[in-house]
């Protein structure tokens, strides 16, 4: 990476984290409630022959949009989440999580399956994967942390991945390298901000 780009990412990574603790808790709570239904409808526009399709998520941190409706939608249903554990640098490992009582604060102080509770378990094809960033471009770019762990998920994903957010967090001119994979589709607040072409009879809002 040469370094005007480098700086790049790290200016924007920045200001898109000022914008994150700018908000204010309804705000959040607002956002998240609009993400999780809109979520909802997308999982279920993408079932096939009414079977749903498995859901791959994130435990979020305090800086982002918490998704715990769209875990607990799965619970209730008798429907595990797969949630992902730091296993090293840019390698997670995938748990298939049935009951919030089943994660624990772990690696780097997040929330993550408690592996004395449950066991490894790797994505099942056609997952939908919900995908933490920083920033998020209309056209399904994403940036991340830094860390490079769902550079590789992205990577090897046999499903939909769906980047999620808050509505602050939308950035069209993003700077991004080739190993910088872009995610299906966006959805940032209640809005979907990005849909993929050859699913976009599923994604239609009206």
């Amino acid at each position: 990476m040469n370094q005007e780009l480098a700086e790049a990412k790290r200016m924007l990574r920045a200001d898109m984290r000022r914008r994150r603790r700018m908000l204010g808790r309804p705000e959040r709570e607002q956002e998240a409630t609009a993400a999780a239904a809109t979520l909802a409808r997308i999982i279920t526009a993408l079932s096939e022959d009414d079977l749903p399709r498995p859901v791959a998520s994130y435990m979020a941190t305090p800086e982002e949009i918490d998704l715990h409706l769209v875990h607990q939608a799965e619970w209730d249903a008798g429907r595990p989440v797969w949630l992902p554990r730091i296993q090293g640098p840019r390698r997670l490992e995938w748990y298939a999580v049935h009951h919030p009582d089943q994660v624990r604060i772990g690696t780097l102080n997040l929330c993550e399956p408690d592996p004395e509770a449950v066991t490894p378990s790797t994505l099942p094809p056609g997952v939908v994967l919900l995908v933490p960033g920083v920033a998020y471009g209309a056209d399904g770019r994403r940036l991340g942390m830094g860390g490079g762990f769902y550079d590789r998920v992205l990577l090897n994903l046999i499903g939909i991945s769906i980047g999620v957010g808050f509505s602050c967090q939308r950035a069209d001119d993003l700077p991004v390298e080739p190993h910088d994979l872009p995610c299906a589709a966006v959805v940032l607040g209640g809005e979907i901000l990005c849909r993929p072409e050859d699913l976009r009879h599923l994604f239609d809002q009206r």
